[in-house]
């Protein structure tokens, strides 16, 4: 952690703040953007078909997560954090990133169900389906995690 004391002769201590204040300062204005994005993505609902606005208002939240708990913990680095807490953080972390990657590719595969199959796709609501690949995305963090638990 950046509050610990390291005489590493790879990465000096100064490299190791610098890292540190950089990646606040990068985090930050990204996770606000996120924010941002999603915020006004919710004030035009309409402008969507509801399952894309779903699948895409959840990879913005899982980005913005991602970016203010990378923003959050080395922030908190800075002043000595708690090892629970930092467990904590991580765990979010871990389930944001793992998260993207699938529900990404849930909307690119309703986006080309709904390229698709045209005629009737935009009319009807296939809950069930999505729900069932919700279900996949939410396995793929489990299954990683468990793969994670399992290996060290």
């Amino acid at each position: 952690m950046l509050g610990e004391t390291d005489n590493s002769p790879n990465c000096p201590m100064e490299a190791q703040w610098f890292v540190g204040i950089y990646t606040v300062a990068i985090y930050a204005p990204l996770a606000f953007v996120y924010v941002v994005v999603a915020t006004l993505f919710i004030r035009h609902p309409n402008a969507f078909h509801p399952l894309f606005v779903i699948s895409f208002f959840l990879v913005l939240l899982a980005c913005a997560t991602y970016n203010f708990i990378l923003f959050f913990r080395n922030l908190l680095e800075f002043f000595f954090i708690d090892q629970f807490i930092f467990s904590i953080l991580e765990f979010i972390l871990f389930c944001a990133n793992y998260y993207t990657q699938p529900i990404v590719i849930l909307a690119l595969l309703e986006r080309l169900a709904a390229t698709i199959f045209v005629s009737n796709y935009e009319k009807s609501l296939q809950w069930i389906p999505y729900m069932l690949g919700q279900f996949i995305c939410v396995g793929c963090i489990c299954y990683t995690d468990e793969s994670f638990s399992t290996s060290g």
